[in-house]
């Protein structure tokens, strides 16, 4: 019998999650660098997954 790993997604609200990736994207960007100062970081308020929170926003009206 075959061991499938599991994958555990964590939400983007978790702590420190959104920092990394704006600091990632102003270190590979220098022009998105300015915009991301400029606006505040974004707020989820909801704690699923990137993906299923992605999915649910594309079918809505």
């Amino acid at each position: 019998m075959a061991v499938v790993p599991r994958l555990v997604a964590r939400s983007l609200s978790c702590e420190g999650k959104v920092e990394i990736a704006l600091r990632f994207l102003r270190n590979v960007d220098p022009l998105l660098s300015p915009l991301i100062d400029i606006h505040q970081p974004p707020t989820f308020d909801n704690f699923h997954t990137p993906f299923l929170v992605l999915h649910s926003s594309c079918f809505q009206g």
